[in-house]
C-alpha cells in the first residue's frame, strides 16, 4: 500500500513539472482578477497570504470581507448569521477564489451564452 502513496505523491510533484508553469501563475479573465499576478502589499486580513504574488488588488480584498459584497454579488448572510469560525472560513475560500495565482488548473474556458 506505501508504494501506491509514493506513487501518487510523484505525480503529484512531478506533473506540474511536465506541463511547465502554463497552468500555475496565472489569473481569471474577470473584472475583479488582475490580468497577471504580482505583489500587493496591502491586501486586507484573510486574503496577506497571497500579497506575495496575487491575482486580485486591494480593493478587491476589502470587498470580500464585507458582508454583502459586490465582489460576487454575494452575502455572508443569506443563509443567516454565521458563527465567526464559519464566517472567517467562507472569507478565506473567497479570497482564495479572488487572490490566488494557481487557479490554473480548474479554470475553464466557458462560451458567453448566445442571445
Amino acid at each position: 500500500m506505501t508504494w501506491w502513496w509514493l506513487l501518487l505523491f510523484g505525480l503529484w510533484t512531478v506533473t506540474p513539472a511536465w506541463t511547465g508553469d502554463k497552468r500555475l501563475a496565472v489569473c481569471m479573465n474577470t473584472s475583479h482578477h488582475k490580468q497577471a499576478p504580482g505583489p500587493e502589499d496591502k491586501l486586507y486580513e484573510e486574503c496577506m497570504p497571497w500579497k506575495d504574488n496575487s491575482c486580485c488588488t486591494t480593493d478587491a480584498s476589502w470587498e470580500a470581507h464585507l458582508e454583502v459584497s459586490r465582489l460576487h454579488n454575494f452575502s455572508l448572510t443569506h443563509c443567516g448569521l454565521l458563527t465567526p469560525s464559519c464566517q472567517k472560513h467562507i472569507i478565506q475560500a473567497i479570497c482564495f477564489y479572488a487572490c490566488s495565482p494557481n487557479l490554473g488548473p480548474w479554470i475553464r474556458q466557458v462560451a458567453p451564452p448566445v442571445r
